[in-house]
């Protein structure tokens, strides 16, 4: 969310040209405490600026995993509505950890290395 907030402050003649976003959110799901929730609030609460992000950027790649217990799936449904993403969904990688078993994400390497 920091870099599209980010997006949306650029002047209008300024471009990315594409942005890999790895377990992206917009909604979360089984945050531990409440002190996280209170973390979290203002991040859900607070408008992005869709319109404003496409503006900067039209090339968004979001990877997400199937299995993520912080990050639900159907976020891949609302950035591809909401920025119009690319969306790779990996199978079994958590929330894309260490801990998780994920030291290496070939998939964001390649969307990476397709960007134009």
């Amino acid at each position: 969310q920091t870099i599209l907030r980010y997006l949306k402050t650029l002047s209008t003649s300024e471009q990315v040209g594409g942005l890999v976003l790895i377990a992206p959110w917009l909604t979360l799901q089984n945050l531990e405490s409440e002190e996280e929730w209170n973390i979290a609030k203002p991040w859900l609460k607070t408008e992005i600026g869709f319109s404003d992000v496409g503006k900067h950027v039209s090339n968004i790649t979001a990877i997400f995993s199937d299995d993520d217990p912080v990050v639900p799936i159907e976020n891949a449904e609302i950035f591809k509505q909401k920025f119009g993403t690319e969306n790779i969904i990996e199978h079994g990688k958590e929330h894309f950890t260490e801990e998780g078993g994920v030291t290496e994400l070939p998939s964001a390497l390649e969307a990476i290395l397709a960007i134009k």
